[in-house]
């Protein structure tokens, strides 16, 4: 769906996969939803659309096994031991000015490095996630300069610059062994676009395009017919 200048929106998916283990239920479903109006969502059984419910109300993320896609541009990764007293930097390559050098970037997680869209010249970590994440194998990881342990009781101070590009906004971090796990959810736009430039996902065909989806009766009696009709437009 393509909105006008003018289109108030209520909700927005940009690029949205959902899974169940290794099983996509959901599939780069990008979506407006304008205020004040009923938008329907029609298919067969089994075709994703009350797991995109779900990702909508963020209840997805709740079931045991399921997962969503995500893309994030990551920076300045920091881990700090003792920085009330006597400070000791753990991260190598926090900046990524080396590239991916002293990073392992494995499991169902990609990633590499590629100039800051915000600022030219300035290194960024793009980080995608093609599933969900877990202390042992999905994820990309580091070791502490010098080898250094991470000692329970002690203090460490964890910070880094991220930002959301699509998918799902939770951001997992954690220390070694799941220690300091933590979630963050990242700021997203309300409004996803590149104004004054062509849109970064521009396509010169994307094929047609539906809208004012709607079916008459509202509520049909039981095994009456019913006419179901949408505006189309070809890209």
């Amino acid at each position: 769906m393509v909105a006008s200048a003018n289109t108030r929106l209520r909700l927005e998916t940009a690029h949205l996969t959902a899974l169940f283990a290794q099983h996509r239920a959901v599939r780069d479903v990008s979506l407006l939803f304008p205020a004040n109006t009923v938008t329907a969502i029609i298919g067969p059984s089994g075709c994703g659309k009350s797991t995109l419910l779900r990702c909508l109300n963020r209840m997805h993320e709740l079931t045991p096994g399921a997962s969503v896609d995500g893309e994030v541009l990551l920076d300045d990764i920091s881990v700090i031991e003792t920085p009330s007293t006597t400070p000791v930097s753990l991260i190598q390559n926090g900046t990524f000015t080396t590239g991916t050098n002293k990073w392992r970037i494995i499991g169902n997680h990609q990633g590499e490095v590629i100039d800051d869209p915000d600022q030219p010249g300035n290194k960024v970590l793009r980080l995608v996630a093609t599933g969900g994440t877990e202390h042992m194998s999905n994820h990309g990881e580091t070791t502490f300069a010098n080898n250094r342990d991470t000692v329970t009781g002690r203090e460490y101070l964890i910070s880094f610059r991220a930002k959301w590009i699509s998918g799902c906004r939770q951001f997992n971090t954690r220390l070694y062994f799941n220690r300091l796990a933590r979630i963050t959810l990242l700021d997203a736009p309300a409004l996803h676009g590149t104004p004054g430039a062509q849109n970064s996902v521009f396509s010169a065909n994307i094929g047609p395009t539906y809208q004012e989806f709607r079916h008459d009766p509202p509520v049909p009696a039981p095994f009456a017919p019913v006419t179901v009709s949408a505006r189309a437009r070809s890209g």
